[in-house]
């Protein structure tokens, strides 16, 4: 897609399913990695390809995103970039649900979009994934519903952070 924060093209990797689209998953690599990853079925002993499998089974599209390189830290141009390739996959599947899932670098980044971007909304479904950084996407460890956007605060490493009320 042809980003709109500076006309620069920005690639991605779409799986659909055979038959109508339930959902659509958008995976966001980790760092040192690109939209590749995500659609690499050998990956971490075949787990993409399970996930890509299993997703498909379900009606589910897979999108994968570069989000501006393989080392991006969610760059300037990187959370309106997401946003904006979330709609237009949205639009071109056909999709009312979007599940963003990310590993190491990726999981963060699904955690700011979420809460900078405002994509969760009443219409929709928000979930963050959190991966431990060396497993594969099938090692899922805690899966929490986002009720409210999740406001990081600097403090020691038990510091918690209380989600704000939503603005909706």
């Amino acid at each position: 897609f042809v980003s709109s924060f500076d006309a620069t093209d920005q690639p991605y990797l779409l799986a659909s399913p055979h038959g109508p689209v339930s959902a659509l998953v958008v995976y966001l690599h980790g760092h040192g990695s690109d939209r590749r990853q995500g659609m690499d079925r050998g990956a971490y002993g075949g787990a993409f390809g399970r996930l890509m499998d299993g997703l498909g089974r379900r009606g589910f599209a897979y999108a994968t995103l570069d989000y501006r390189g393989t080392t991006s830290w969610m760059s300037e141009a990187a959370e309106p970039d997401i946003t904006q390739a979330i709609g237009i996959l949205k639009s071109r599947v056909g999709a009312s649900r979007v599940f963003l899932i990310g590993a190491s670098m990726g999981g963060v980044a699904v955690i700011a979009t979420t809460a900078a971007a405002g994509i969760a909304g009443p219409q929709d479904t928000a979930q963050a994934a959190s991966l431990r950084a060396a497993r594969p996407p099938a090692a899922i460890v805690s899966t929490q519903a986002l009720p409210a956007p999740v406001r990081p605060t600097p403090g020691p490493a038990k510091a918690v952070s209380t989600p704000q009320k939503p603005r909706f």
